[in-house]
């Protein structure tokens, strides 16, 4: 869609300053939950309990000018029904986020977002944005926060154990994908090895047994990365 149709809509509200349509409401009034959500993610602008006569209900994230803008339908519920909308569409695409934003991460051994910031490898910073992510659009399924971080702490515990069944998971999900003897294509593969890692490893549930852990990575090694 082209910006003039989107300024037609109202899709996008311009800056009557420097015309950038990276604009934002003001909220007044106690915030709801949702809207402190979409306030730290940069969706919203709260501005405290008192209101004015000549109280801005626009910012410009690109100048910062605030402004009234008059006649408008912004209220909480339009913020609302956009989340709600958000979360209907990460919930569709929960596959692919799942192996875009964790994959990247759990299997690739030097990852970088661009040439100004790079992550370091195994942080699992991607994983717990996954994670955050979820949360604040109330998305109930996959692993939880606690399995996340017993798996990290396992990794740093036992990085080298660690590191052979990330090794393995790899070069299944590759034979299985390249095969077509997997479970689907490879963002399904991808999510398959994840969800194993997270949900379903001994790691995850805080099991460091030897037999345990070497079960598993021969589970692995014998192209188990489902839940069968």
């Amino acid at each position: 869609m082209q910006l003039d149709a989107l300024r037609k809509e109202k899709l996008m509200i311009e800056c009557p300053q420097c015309h950038s349509l990276s604009t934002v409401p003001i909220i007044y009034g106690r915030p709801t939950v949702e809207l402190e959500h979409a306030a730290s993610r940069g969706l919203v602008e709260l501005a405290g309990c008192i209101v004015e006569t000549d109280s801005p209900t626009m910012r410009c994230l690109d100048c910062h000018n605030a402004w009234q803008k008059f006649n408008n339908d912004i209220s909480v519920s339009t913020i609302t029904a956009k989340l709600d909308r958000i979360k209907s569409i990460v919930e569709r695409h929960l596959f692919p986020i799942h192996a875009g934003m964790v994959s990247s991460e759990l299997f690739d051994d030097d990852w970088q977002f661009d040439d100004d910031w790079q992550s370091d490898a195994g942080s699992f910073e991607a994983i717990y944005a996954y994670i955050q992510l979820k949360e604040i659009l109330g998305i109930r399924g996959g692993c939880t926060l606690e399995q996340v971080a017993r798996v990290h702490s396992f990794k740093k515990s036992n990085n080298d154990y660690y590191n052979r069944i990330i090794r393995e998971l790899k070069r299944q999900v590759c034979l299985l994908s390249l095969s077509g003897n997997g479970f689907g294509g490879l963002h399904h593969n991808l999510f398959l090895a994840c969800a194993l890692i997270f949900n379903a490893s001994p790691m995850s549930h805080g099991d460091t047994d030897q037999e345990h852990l070497d079960y598993f990575l021969d589970l692995i090694r014998k192209g188990h990365i489902g839940f069968e």
